[in-house]
């Protein structure tokens, strides 16, 4: 936008002055000299004076008119420059100021400003419709005028923490509407400054979030859920990671192997050599086929036979892939199962040795 220089015009009027009273100066000359020449012998200087003073009379009585038509000519573009210039400033202005106020109140946050008394000076159309009042209803208002004490004084007491400290403040609660809904917002207050720095009031931004609060609590009650299933179940679970580190175990994991934490941990640094090798290689397995099942075998430390029955999972993720294990102490089972299965051959051979 061009720029107006006020100098320019006291310079050009300067210089308008100027001529004149060189053009001025120059016909008076000019005259003095032809009426010299004309008369050579001046027996009355009162002659000459008033010839004089006739002369500089007419010039001006034409130069004046003439200065005075440029001036004013100077000065009404001047001043019709003046107005276009500022007439497009301010649409300019209105311009900018009509498109802010579309972009702010086509937002679905609630956006409010306040001066230094707490007292509402603008809003956007969201906060018209989450107070229930239309922005005249709600300009020099406070929150006593329209919410219940308890959450007015909670409301004021925010804001003077941020007026107070001058920082930014970032709070969540959860706020009923008017229409009975209750929804989680995320509040920002920040100083409201002029150019000097001076704090003018605070300005708010309140961010609906209830979708992202109620699937934190689905989240934290499922992990509660879960965390209570794997507690009270009884086998042992472990989640292990690509390289055999174990993500996850549960108590019974931990009892089970008689270890504090195994978290972190890899099978080998806390069994025995062949145990540990054994479950590296059935990691290997569930990896490649996607599951496995197996039986084992073993001997524990004070040499009595556990028999062991392990599913395992591929656990496909985004990033990487993961192994479950469900470890099973079947010991107890299998033996009654196999002692029964004895006692059944013992029974076949008995019933035809007395068929002979």
């Amino acid at each position: 936008m061009k720029h107006l220089d006020v100098s320019s015009l006291h310079k050009t009027v300067t210089l308008y002055i100027i001529f004149a009273m060189l053009l001025l100066i120059i016909v008076t000359g000019v005259s003095t000299s032809v009426f010299l020449n004309h008369h050579q012998e001046i027996r009355d200087t009162s002659e000459f004076t008033t010839y004089l003073i006739g002369l500089i009379f007419v010039s001006m009585m034409i130069i004046v008119p003439l200065l005075s038509r440029f001036i004013h000519r100077r000065i009404s573009s001047y001043e019709n420059s003046v107005t276009r210039i500022y007439e497009k400033q301010i649409d300019k202005i209105e311009e900018l100021s009509s498109l802010l106020k579309n972009i702010i109140n086509s937002v679905d946050n609630l956006m409010f400003v306040k001066d230094k008394e707490f007292k509402y000076i603008d809003c956007n159309y969201a906060f018209e419709k989450f107070i229930a009042r239309s922005r005249e209803e709600l300009i020099g208002k406070e929150d006593y005028d329209f919410f219940p004490k308890e959450k007015a004084d909670y409301f004021r007491e925010d804001d003077k923490k941020m007026m107070d400290s001058g920082d930014v403040r970032i709070t969540q609660k959860w706020i009923d509407y008017p229409d009975g809904s209750q929804k989680y917002l995320l509040t920002t207050t920040s100083p409201l400054q002029n150019e000097k720095g001076e704090i003018l009031g605070l300005v708010g931004n309140s961010v609906d979030i209830t979708k992202q609060k109620e699937l934190e609590i689905q989240v934290t009650n499922a992990k509660l859920e879960f965390d209570l299933f794997m507690h009270y179940i009884p086998a042992n679970i472990l989640i292990k990671d690509e390289d055999g580190k174990i993500v996850y175990a549960n108590d019974s994991a931990h009892m089970f192997f008689n270890q504090e934490s195994i978290i972190g941990k890899s099978a080998s640094e806390f069994l025995p050599f062949d145990i540990a090798n054994a479950m590296e290689e059935f990691d290997e397995k569930i990896l490649r086929d996607g599951k496995f099942d197996d039986i084992k075998e073993f001997y524990n430390a004070e040499d009595a036979l556990i028999i062991i029955r392990t599913l395992g999972f591929k656990i496909e993720r985004e990033e990487s892939a993961q192994i479950g294990l469900v470890i099973l102490d079947i010991t107890e089972s299998y033996l009654d199962k196999k002692e029964i299965h004895n006692q059944e051959e013992i029974m076949i051979a008995q019933s035809r040795h007395a068929e002979m």
